[in-house]
């Protein structure tokens, strides 16, 4: 689940031959591989569900746990805190 939530894992992946042996090497270890062979599995399952998927969210802010309640019960999923209000997002 770490993995997927993480996402960004491509962009490392990308970005220099070291980021990649690392980025690969900690997603194995998350995931609890012995083999790279099934993190790579993992990593091109997630570039294929989501390279169509929009980076775009809708973005709520609440207060109150009933409006957090109703938020989920819709598909958002919390991000932080800030001044006493919590932030939600959900892809658009």
């Amino acid at each position: 689940m770490k993995y997927i939530k993480n996402r960004n894992i491509s962009s490392l992946l990308k970005s220099s031959p070291l980021n990649s042996i690392v980025a690969r090497s900690h997603v194995g270890q998350v995931l609890g591989h012995m083999s790279i062979n099934n993190t790579m599995i993992y990593i091109n399952l997630e570039r294929a569900l989501f390279k169509t998927m929009n980076n775009e969210f809708t973005l709520r802010a609440v207060s109150t746990l009933n409006e957090a309640c109703k938020l989920v019960e819709v598909g958002s999923e919390y991000v932080t805190e800030v001044d006493g209000k919590k932030i939600f997002r959900k892809r658009k």
